[in-house]
């Protein structure tokens, strides 16, 4: 068996090298699906090389404590003996079944719900899951360390982080069973976990995660009540209440007058009556505790949520099993910006190799040396007291024929100026890539405001 760890030992780390540096490697472009697989691979690979290292580490100890007891063994055998009572031999740990099952089951729900973090992430998180399986002897440490992953379902609502939560409470009843010589102490705490996650899962879970309704199972009727009202606002509270907002510019709405307990969403149509944003888009959210009113998110400020200049009317509904009922009505507009606060608008780009300076246009880089010493930061500004401008910037490449070539690190994202004069930082880019040109283009709905260009020798 130790020997096949340690071989397992090697070959892991091998392919987990290998894997690293085929997924960083930033001369060729890999396939999502690929890139998908040889992270899987990787973690796959560093989860099997910890828990070999682990066993190997655990069997050393053994073995050393082994041999400290047979010295001692055979000094006491050469001594007279004086004392005949018997020795106490240890109770060997065997492998919890049960631990290993629910670790493995932990270990396919975070490989299944952290589909999208990123994959240090989803490495943190199996970390108890590895735990929990190498327990032998149910223990609080193992109890609190699982109880400490499981309390961010208060900060990210999570079935995996549920998991966790569910695997503590079994593990601390379980010690706690063990205490007073109950026999059957792992299956009873499994048992009370188990109905802990039936009775805790909709007011853990399901109340905190957002949840949305399908507009098209439901009949939309209008019923305007005359109690309830919504309000939109340029920072989340009532004293910047609008009606008039720049596109890209963050909306948000602020509505009184719900009744409690009860579920509403939003939506939003245009002025020829269109849906614009349908209430599939909109978390559901209800009126709480003591408030009187609601802050229920926000909008225009993501290519799902973001509309284009025009007049529009957002909708209050109330929702039932069959209906959603209007029950109150805002009108907006979203509005160019003014053309002169557009022209003042500047994106340049810097290099850490020069500091001091700026290019307006473009900026020539000369890597065929495999220089990794630069670093490439994009900024965009206007003048101090002017209003914020919020809009697009895409980064994308292009051959030096103007050919647009698709790259791993294409990407879309919003960007913010600041009113009080100060450059902002919009991407930052360094380490050895392919020749080409890489564009940094900003633009606010059609108008594009700077093109910028990376030229890679």
């Amino acid at each position: 068996m130790k020997k096949l760890a340690r071989i397992l030992l090697v070959v892991s780390l091998l392919v987990c090298i290998v894997d690293l540096f085929t997924l960083t490697n930033q001369n060729y472009s890999i396939e999502p699906l690929w890139q998908k697989m040889g992270e899987f691979i990787g973690i796959g690979s560093l989860i099997l090389f910890v828990l070999c290292a682990i066993y190997l580490f655990t069997s050393w100890l053994i073995s050393l404590s082994k041999k400290r007891r047979e010295l001692k063994n055979s000094k006491l055998e050469s001594q007279p003996k004086m004392d005949t009572k018997p020795k106490k031999i240890k109770e060997k740990k065997n492998w919890q079944p049960v631990n290993i099952i629910l670790g493995l089951i932990i270990i396919g729900g975070v490989l299944y719900f952290s589909h999208a973090a990123h994959p240090f992430i989803v490495i943190i998180r199996l970390v108890p899951a590895v735990i929990l399986i190498l327990t032998r002897r149910n223990n609080i440490f193992t109890a609190i360390a699982l109880g400490v992953f499981g309390l961010t379902i208060f900060i990210l609502p999570s079935f995996d982080a549920f998991l966790f939560f569910v695997a503590a409470v079994y593990m601390f009843c379980s010690v706690l069973l063990r205490m007073f010589k109950v026999k059957w102490h792992l299956v009873i705490g499994l048992a009370v976990a188990v109905v802990f996650g039936l009775i805790g899962f909709n007011a853990l879970v399901l109340e905190k995660m957002q949840t949305f309704v399908s507009e098209s199972n439901l009949v939309i009727v209008r019923e305007l009540d005359g109690r309830s009202s919504i309000a939109l606002s340029a920072s989340g509270n009532e004293e910047n209440i609008a009606t008039e907002f720049n596109p890209r510019k963050p909306i948000y709405p602020i509505e009184r007058g719900l009744q409690k307990s009860v579920d509403y969403a939003c939506r939003i149509v245009n002025e020829t009556g269109e849906v614009a944003i349908p209430l599939d888009k909109w978390p559901v959210f209800k009126l709480k505790g003591n408030k009187d009113f609601v802050q229920s998110g926000v909008f225009n400020d993501t290519d799902p949520l973001a509309l284009r200049t025009g007049d529009y009317t957002i909708q209050l509904v109330r929702l039932t099993k069959q209906q959603g009922i209007i029950t109150a009505e805002s009108d907006f507009s979203v509005i160019p910006y003014d053309e002169q606060a557009l022209s003042e608008f500047v994106a340049y780009i810097t290099e850490s190799s020069h500091p001091g300076e700026k290019y307006y246009d473009s900026y020539t880089l000369d890597n065929t040396g495999g220089n990794d010493n630069f670093n490439i930061s994009v900024w965009v500004q206007t003048p101090k007291g002017k209003p914020a401008i919020f809009g697009t910037m895409k980064f994308f490449k292009t051959n030096y024929d103007g050919v647009i070539e698709k790259t791993p690190w294409d990407r879309e994202q919003g960007f913010k100026t600041s009113s009080n004069g100060e450059p902002v930082s919009t991407i930052n880019f360094s380490g050895r890539i392919p020749p080409g040109i890489y564009h940094y283009q900003f633009s606010v709905e059609d108008d594009i405001l700077a093109d910028l260009k990376l030229i890679i020798q």
